[in-house]
């Protein structure tokens, strides 16, 4: 389907079922929903800690109905379909989702050896806790480390290597081919580092250094 026709079957979705409903997972409207959220800009910082739900309700700033994740560790997100879908079809976003899924296991490894209540946050000083905690790239942003391996790589080639999988009971795009993630996770490596900040320095501190 091309743009127009995803936004179309993401509004029929939105406006064809009533306020509060959530979606169960593994059914069609679920997994096209995920699928095409991975294409929204902000989708590491929507996801955050993983889905766990998604579901339907009035946004916080318009009051219009719009769709909202329930994450694992309960905190809410709204997420706009325009939005991801306008991100979503290019080659190097589906691509970039690839690169995100292949590191999630080094960033769950980051987030595993925070001690909740103790360790604080190294930009605001917050004591860091399960529901606040978000994992930044410093040195190089994600993005800047993505698009830096992406010229030294065939995009047609690259892309041709994508499958969906499903990681945490979430659908997702990853690297079907094994040389191509080790390739990725070995330049992210050696040109950046993950740190646990707060989320409050994540979405506001940080987001203005990186502009």
């Amino acid at each position: 389907m091309n743009k127009s026709q995803l936004k179309a079957k993401a509004k029929a979705i939105l406006n064809e079922n009533p306020l509060g409903f959530i979606f169960e997972q593994n059914t069609a409207d679920y997994n096209f929903l995920l699928r095409i959220f991975q294409g929204h800009p902000e989708y590491s910082i929507k996801v955050g800690s993983g889905i766990s739900n998604i579901y339907i309700a009035k946004g916080l700033e318009y009051s219009t109905r719009c769709f909202f994740i329930t994450r694992i560790d309960g905190s809410t997100s709204d997420i706009s379909y325009i939005r991801s879908i306008d991100g979503a079809t290019s080659k190097i976003s589906d691509i970039k989702c690839a690169c995100r899924s292949s590191i999630k296991h080094i960033i769950d490894g980051v987030r595993a050896r925070v001690v909740y209540g103790l360790d604080k946050c190294p930009i605001g000083g917050d004591r860091l806790t399960p529901t606040n905690t978000h994992i930044d790239h410093y040195n190089l942003p994600f993005d800047e480390v993505c698009n830096a391996w992406l010229k030294n790589q065939n995009i047609e080639f690259v892309h041709s290597c994508l499958n969906d999988s499903k990681v945490d009971h979430v659908q997702e795009i990853s690297f079907a081919s094994n040389a191509l993630r080790d390739s990725f996770i070995s330049f992210h490596n050696h040109n950046t580092h993950l740190r646990a900040v707060s989320k409050t320095a994540n979405l506001s501190t940080l987001r203005k250094g990186k502009r």
